[in-house]
């Protein structure tokens, strides 16, 4: 089965593709580079392998526990990717990855997976795997998930290191979706762990002197795994199996760390709500373009609130219908002096347009629309909340556009933009956009006039579009 798989959920990045018989991979350094990375190099690497998006059976990615920022960019770029080649997606957990590639490297079949999650804490989970045969390569058997210590059913731990307990219990079946499966415990005495369980992660390395339950329990080696795409790969044709694709907008990461991530969401909006409108990124006067004509939208999600959420939002990208143009407007006619009217938005639904909302649970972020054209994308709107605002959730929209575009067989995307808005300028060239001329007059003049007229000049931007 050919599979596009990735992972950044931690400081790695890592990329693999399968046609069912060869894998092409790539390892490299994560973090903060991994969004500018993962595209061009996912791009790459199905190059190599001479498949289309279209040709895949699935995009796979390591949903998490994880970091924050890195599961963010895995989910979007996933959505990304399978909207535009109109492909379901398959989530896999990051420990489950980390415990089969123990399993491979070291042929561990009893593995307890902890990932360093800083602040002194740790993501955990234990699962044993049972095959028939021993060839570490075959895929023979599945992973079953097992509870720690004294819980009552298998899951995930978010814990610090001298608190996490040696597995114990009845394994059960694992899944991305519904997390694991909850499992009543049995024969809980110390010599149902056997002596082949392992530690396996990159918390070892870390905390290990630390583990203190672990000892005389689990064996603790000192060198890392880290969760791979080749992993994701060896998983996904059990998860396919088991039914766990899922259509792009039900994609979700897993978070551990709510309380903390809404903390600093809290903090950022304070300062960003000052700034909201001197830090807007602009668009098009749509009474500059032809009218426009028809085409069904997708059916429509169900808005609710638009109020800042209670805990940090798992954000996914869903098409925009109808029903989300009230709460839309809300936020157009926060942002901009000169805001796009319902019926810009209407007729770009009736159009054909890629109309996008970016959510997290009921809450609103951002939006954006964007015309196709021959061989050539054109980005009319894309706007996030004040509230939201210089947290990463634009570049997060640009890199999905930049993928559906792509898709689609655009070998360009473009934009204006406001002269006098230098700000959303530099945002776009340090996306990789490049000026490639000015359009007189182009915009309605925020405040003041800027040309004889009373309009403003708009700067055209051009992104190319690798293959």
């Amino acid at each position: 089965m050919p599979f596009l798989a990735f992972d950044t959920s931690t400081e790695r990045l890592s990329i693999a593709v399968t046609d069912g018989q060869q894998t092409w991979s790539f390892e490299g350094e994560g973090g903060a580079k991994a969004s500018a990375q993962l595209i061009e190099r996912a791009m790459a690497l199905l190059k190599q392998a001479h498949l289309k998006l279209s040709e895949l059976d699935a995009v796979v990615f390591g949903r998490g526990p994880g970091s924050f920022t890195g599961l963010r960019t895995s989910c979007a770029v996933a959505q990304g990717l399978a909207l535009g080649a109109d492909l379901p997606v398959l989530p896999i957990d990051t420990l489950l990855a980390v415990a089969e590639e123990a399993r491979f490297q070291q042929g561990s079949t009893h593995v307890l997976a902890a990932l360093d999650a800083r602040m002194e804490e740790v993501y955990a989970a234990a699962y044993v795997y049972q095959d028939k045969e021993s060839e570490r390569s075959e895929r023979r058997g599945r992973w079953l998930a097992v509870p720690l210590g004294d819980a009552r059913a298998a899951g995930f731990e978010l814990c610090r290191p001298e608190n996490l307990a040696a597995p114990a219990g009845q394994a059960g079946p694992t899944g991305p979706t519904s997390a694991v499966v909850a499992m009543t415990p049995a024969n809980r005495a110390d010599d149902a762990l056997g002596p082949d369980w392992v530690l396996a992660g990159t918390a070892g390395a870390v905390y290990g002197p630390r583990f203190t339950q672990l000892q005389n329990r689990v064996r603790c080696p000192g060198q890392a795994v880290w969760p791979t795409a080749t992993a994701l790969l060896r998983l996904a044709p059990q998860a396919w199996a088991d039914g766990l694709a899922v259509p792009p907008e039900e994609a979700q990461p897993l978070y551990l760390r709510d309380k903390v991530a809404q903390t600093t969401l809290e903090r950022e909006a304070a300062k960003t709500d000052k700034a909201a409108k001197a830090d807007k990124v602009e668009k098009v006067d749509p009474l500059q373009k032809a009218p426009l004509s028809l085409a069904s939208p997708a059916s429509p999600a169900r808005p609710e609130s638009t109020s800042p959420p209670a805990s940090r939002p798992e954000a996914q990208l869903l098409r925009l219908t109808p029903a989300w143009l009230t709460r839309v407007m809300a936020i157009e006619e926060r942002v901009y002096t000169h805001p796009w009217s319902r019926g810009n938005f209407e007729d770009s639904l009736r159009a054909g347009y890629d109309l996008m909302v970016l959510v997290g649970g009921d809450t609103l972020i951002g939006y954006f629309v964007a015309m196709k054209g021959v061989e050539e994308t054109h980005l009319l709107n894309i706007t996030v909340a004040p509230e939201f605002q210089h947290q990463g959730w634009g570049r997060m929209m640009l890199d999905a556009l930049k993928l559906l575009a792509h898709s689609q067989g655009a070998a360009k995307l473009w934009l204006e933009v406001r002269a006098s808005n230098e700000h959303a300028q530099r945002v776009y060239a340090r996306f990789g956009f490049k000026q490639a001329g000015l359009r007189k007059a182009y915009y309605a003049a925020p405040l003041a006039p800027h040309t004889p007229q009373g309009r403003e000049d708009a700067v055209v931007m051009g992104l190319e579009l690798t293959s």
